[in-house]
């Protein structure tokens, strides 16, 4: 079974482009995996007490998210897996992508311009890690197809 991947921050924003992912996966009789992945780069000056316990409340918040969405994939039929990780972003999709033998990745632009995931640096990410990895990767904005990239060795 093939399986693909949604990374998401979770919440009423994300459901258009976790909708598309369900209902692609769900096209291509695949599996789903839902990741979401806090970055704590910028309050590690903090100090490790700090760290540790928002790292643990960011876990929680994601788990929960993930839990939601994977609910209404499995009400739509898509069989869905859920993964809460720490650390950069990139790093972090490409260790997911390797481990669970990701062949396509949806991945959906921020909603607001002040977020990190903009065309920009999608379409950048996309096209370096699907040569690298030779994986298919879709940018979707609000529910909506944006960019296909797949991946050639």
């Amino acid at each position: 079974m093939t399986t693909m991947l949604c990374p998401t921050r979770g919440g009423k924003e994300s459901q258009p482009n976790q909708d598309f992912a369900i209902q692609y996966a769900k096209q291509h009789d695949a599996d789903l995996l839902f990741l979401y992945v806090s970055d704590l780069r910028l309050i590690s000056r903090a100090g490790p007490p700090i760290v540790v316990d928002i790292e643990e409340e960011l876990s929680e918040v994601g788990d929960f998210m993930l839990t939601m969405a994977q609910e209404r994939a499995e009400k739509a039929g898509v069989t869905a897996g859920t993964a809460v990780r720490s650390g950069v972003f990139s790093d972090v999709l490409r260790e997911i992508i390797r481990e669970n033998k990701i062949h396509t990745v949806i991945l959906g632009e921020s909603h607001e311009k002040t977020g990190v995931a903009t065309s920009e640096y999608l379409q950048h990410l996309s096209e370096d890690l699907g040569r690298e990895l030779n994986v298919e990767f879709i940018v979707v904005r609000q529910g909506e197809l944006v960019f296909r990239s797949k991946g050639e060795e």
